[in-house]
This record gives structure tokens, sequence and C-alpha cells, in this order.
């Protein structure tokens, strides 16, 4: 008869020996010259608070704008919305870089590269060039 006791096997490969990150600023930007500059000049900065419209609001009470949104395939843009995350913002902004007609900039050691067509995508908008 079979043992009804099941042995656990570690899968290979399923431990990392990197350490995660801690959830504070601290652990986000490795350059420690670069890391007293973010304290120094950009961790107090303010953010602005999260704007959108809701467009169903505004058809309710008889405006015609939101057609014209419509028309325009702007709707995605004007009503986006969800959680911000202020110091991942700072950090966004803290480490932008501008070149080739290429944005690029590096949060939680994770590169983001944005060219037209990420605008493009993000926004959902359509490329009329």
């Amino acid at each position: 008869m079979a043992d009804s006791r099941r042995h656990r096997r570690r899968a290979a490969g399923a431990s990392s020996s990197s350490q995660p990150r801690p959830a504070t600023i601290d652990g986000w930007i490795s350059d420690q010259g670069k890391h007293a500059n973010y304290v120094n000049s950009w961790q107090e900065r303010r953010i602005m608070a999260v704007k959108f419209i809701r467009l169903d609001f505004f058809r309710f009470y008889g405006f015609q704008f939101p057609d014209l949104f419509v028309v325009q395939e702007l709707t995605n843009l004007v009503e986006q919305k969800g959680c911000i995350y202020p110091d991942l913002i700072r950090v966004f902004y803290f480490n932008l870089r501008y070149g080739d007609g290429i944005i690029s900039t590096k949060v939680k050691s994770v590169r983001i590269i944005l060219d037209d067509d990420v605008w493009t995508n993000v926004a959902q908008l359509i490329d009329n060039s």
C-alpha cells in the first residue's frame, strides 16, 4: 500500500538568492550619489492629484462635447483613472532622460522606454501620420 503522507519537493530554481527590495524609497535607487540627490531635490515634491472625467455624467446633463471626444477617439485618454503611487512617480521623473525622440527612465531597476508607439498605445490614440 502506498504511503499516505506526501513529501514536498522543492522545485529546482524556485528560490532566489537576491533579497526583495524594501517597500520604502531607500531600495529603489542603487547609486548612493543619485539617491542623495533624489532625497534632497525630489522626495518632497508635490504630485498633482489625478484628474479624470466621466463622460456619461456630462451626457446625462445634456452636454454635447463628449460626442466630440468620441468622434476624435479620445474617450480612453480623458477617462483614464486608477491608483497612483507618488513615490514611483517621483522616481520616474528623477530618472527621466530624453534623446533622439525617445524618452527613457528607470524605476525599481526596470528600464522604461517611451517612444511614439508606446504613447499611442497607452493613450489609445490613432496615429494619423
